[in-house]
């Protein structure tokens, strides 16, 4: 069971530097404006108001998407039909906070945790803190975005939730999509789960939306490594899922 606000508090935990920075910021440009007269004055209150503005955006968004908008109660996969005694696979990048909810939901079905983070490829700081906060699961499998250890067409379903995008690489994408084909049987899904780099998403999170990934990125993988799009749709304002079959027919 996730905990009340557990989305938001880990993103300021894994994040913590850059709130640690800004609210010395803040600290630092509520006493100029406090104990200062004239345009010093002014200026420290414009500062305040452009950093603490965005940030407090950000983070009620991600409260909003993570904690508010029932996304982990996965609802959204009610009318995506996945063979219930099937075998899937939950691919992560060093942070896995699903894998047991899939469990739940799909308890007749083989659920498979991978994991593809390598500390020496993947180097975003706040991946390494989500590691060290949340330890792989004693049953999760260390993969590489080269390699699914998984016979070819024997899975019925792959989910990448929140993880793709952490594959920076066009071309080290291209070829994880490309095992996610081979391994996936006919007809089989893989379900992704991402932000894109759009408007919504940049009036939420500024400058932060550099790290999600276009749309067209991602449906060049999509079509380049030889899946049939069957569904595009936001969940909520700021999420979009996409459902791509293996020798599928568009929906």
């Amino acid at each position: 069971m996730r905990k009340p606000l557990q989305g938001v508090t880990n993103i300021v935990r894994f994040n913590w530097p850059f709130y640690a920075l800004t609210a010395t910021a803040l600290a630092g440009a509520g006493l100029v404006s406090i104990f200062s007269e004239g345009p010093w004055r002014f200026w420290a209150s414009i500062l305040t108001i452009c950093v603490a503005v965005p940030v407090m955006v950000s983070l009620m968004v991600s409260a909003y998407v993570y904690d508010l908008s029932g996304l982990y109660d996965f609802h959204w996969l009610d009318d995506i039909l996945l063979k219930k005694d099937g075998s899937f696979a939950n691919i992560n990048a060093g942070f896995d906070e699903t894998t047991s909810i899939l469990r739940l939901r799909y308890p007749s079905a083989h659920v498979v945790s991978y994991d593809f983070y390598d500390p020496t490829h993947h180097t975003e700081p706040s991946i390494h803190r989500a590691r060290l906060a949340y330890p792989a699961a004693p049953d999760a499998i260390t993969i590489t975005t080269a390699h699914i250890p998984a016979q070819a067409n024997s899975l019925d379903a792959i989910f990448l939730l929140f993880a793709a995008h952490e594959i920076r690489d066009a071309g080290e994408r291209e070829r994880f999509f490309g095992e996610c084909h081979r391994v996936l049987r006919p007809g089989g899904q893989v379900i992704v789960l991402e932000h894109l780099r759009d408007p919504a998403n940049f009036a939420a999170y500024n400058v932060g939306f550099f790290h999600f990934l276009p749309l067209r990125s991602w449906l060049s993988a999509f079509q380049v490594t030889g899946f049939t799009l069957t569904r595009q749709q936001r969940i909520n304002p700021f999420v979009s899922v996409f459902k791509l079959m293996k020798n599928g027919n568009t929906l």
